[in-house]
């Protein structure tokens, strides 16, 4: 009797969120973006900036960086690389191969903030990457990171010089009554 009483329960609890379930599921998948539509974004950037490297290599990083979805964002980014949708992109980056460069450096300067708050996440998008087995690709995202680590590291001021694990750091001169 009390499994049948639960069993009606649980199907009345069922039924009466069906209607909400259902109502937000639509919603949440006009909120999700496709590759196939971050690629189309990412190709909009390269065309705009395919005369500035250095201007699309901040902009495929900011891009990147703010991204809701970072690895959804970098299988874009490597997909307009390795086959673009557009055939501007594709001829913009037959013609320069420093378009390539500086995409793959701003994805590697991308790569190296995020690794700063999340770690895992930065080591799955270099592994996107390495899986693409674009040489190109993987050297460009690989110097970028290096720039973008180096730059925060000499930003932050930290030298890497501080104190020993059990040096006395306190000063040999007395403290002063002031």
């Amino acid at each position: 009797m009390l499994k049948n009483l639960f069993a009606a329960a649980l199907f009345a609890v069922g039924l009466a969120l069906a209607p909400v379930t259902l109502a937000v599921a639509p919603a949440a998948a006009q909120g999700t973006a496709s590759v196939a539509d971050l690629q189309a974004e990412v190709e909009a950037l390269i065309l705009q900036y395919g005369e500035d490297e250095a201007a699309l290599e901040a902009g495929i990083e900011a891009y990147i960086t703010g991204s809701a979805n970072p690895e959804l964002a970098t299988q874009a980014v490597i997909n307009a690389l390795t086959n673009p949708m557009n055939p501007e992109v594709r001829r913009l980056l037959t013609e320069n191969g420093g378009i390539k460069l500086a995409v793959g450096r701003g994805l590697g300067a991308a790569i190296a903030v995020i690794a700063l708050t999340n770690p895992d996440l930065a080591a799955t998008l270099l592994a996107m990457v390495e899986a693409s087995g674009d040489a190109t690709l993987i050297a460009a995202v690989a110097e970028g990171q290096e720039l973008r680590t180096a730059a925060i590291l000499q930003g932050s001021g930290d030298t890497g010089e501080g104190v020993l694990e059990g040096e006395d750091s306190t000063s040999e001169a007395p403290a002063s009554a002031n």
